[in-house]
């Protein structure tokens, strides 16, 4: 049977793996003709967004406890299997699929300087939450409401808000699926602990 420890190491080797075929594909995209260097370059930043969902999961099952280990390996998988498309779509020089496309979802920051303020835009893709009816984002610019700033659905699954921010400091912040399941921002400045459950806050430094 297997246990949690050997599985690990497993997903491990494999998230080397991907991630040495993602470095030899930078070369490969650096020597590209000029026509061809951003087809490169745009499916490699999807191959890297999946290596980080990948990573994110190993790192989530080191401190999932024991008797439930197993239920994070679907997501796991999962995040393998779409990491190995992105990767494969590049070496065979053809498109990364439509729904990896979704990964790239960057932290967007716009400064007002008259008003001293930063519309920031969280996004959040569909793959972390396709089943979801509503997604909210809760950090401390709202006091931890977890009802404060509902997030919209777009037509291509992602979920978006924007807020107006004070600049010149960090906020920590989470989003909440469905009132029951917390998910970090992947593309968050940086990451620190939460003081509940062991999990990471993500931050956004405006």
């Amino acid at each position: 049977m297997e246990t949690k420890e050997s599985y690990l190491k497993k997903m491990e080797a494999h998230l080397r793996k991907w991630g040495d075929k993602i470095d030899k594909l930078k070369t490969k995209a650096a020597k590209a003709k000029s026509e061809s260097k951003a087809v490169y370059e745009k499916q490699l930043e999807v191959a890297r967004e999946q290596w980080k969902e990948l990573h994110k999961g190993i790192e989530e099952l080191k401190t999932a406890r024991n008797e439930v280990w197993h239920t994070l390996k679907a997501g796991i998988e999962k995040a393998a299997t779409d990491l190995k498309t992105a990767v494969d779509g590049i070496m065979a020089k053809r498109p990364a699929p439509k729904r990896a496309k979704v990964m790239s979802t960057a932290i967007k920051k716009k400064y007002l300087t008259s008003k001293d303020l930063c519309k920031v835009t969280f996004r959040l893709p569909r793959i972390a939450a396709p089943d979801a009816h509503r997604v909210c984002i809760v950090g401390e610019f709202n006091n931890w409401n977890i009802y404060a700033n509902p997030m919209k659905r777009l037509k291509n699954g992602n979920y978006t808000i924007t807020l107006d921010l004070e600049p010149g400091r960090e906020y920590q912040f989470r989003y909440l699926i469905d009132d029951s399941r917390w998910e970090n921002d992947w593309n968050a400045d940086k990451y620190v602990k939460s003081p509940y459950g062991g999990a990471d806050n993500s931050v956004v430094a405006v």
